[in-house]
């Protein structure tokens, strides 16, 4: 998806009407149907920068994401992977 900014406005208009034309939004990932209430949301780091790179960060950003969740209406299932050999 990096590459997206790289390309022509030819080739962006092509993958947007492309996206479309299969029912996708023009600018996110396919909404699956799925039960009420149950969604995957996942995220990563833009352009693999490293945000969360000390344990503070780190702590800090499980904190937000915990007191968010807790507020949500629905049961919350977290889990992360970090996939470097330093932190996210």
């Amino acid at each position: 998806m990096y590459e997206f900014r790289n390309w022509s406005d030819e080739e962006r208009t092509k993958a947007i009407f492309k996206r479309i034309k299969r029912g996708y939004p023009c600018h996110s990932p396919p909404h699956i149907q799925a039960p009420p209430g149950y969604r995957i949301v996942t995220g990563s780091c833009y352009e693999h920068q490293e945000i969360l790179s000390t344990p503070e960060r780190l702590q800090w950003f499980e904190g937000e994401l915990l007191r968010f969740s807790n507020r949500l209406p629905c049961p919350v299932r977290l889990g992360v992977c970090c996939l470097t050999t330093t932190m996210c």
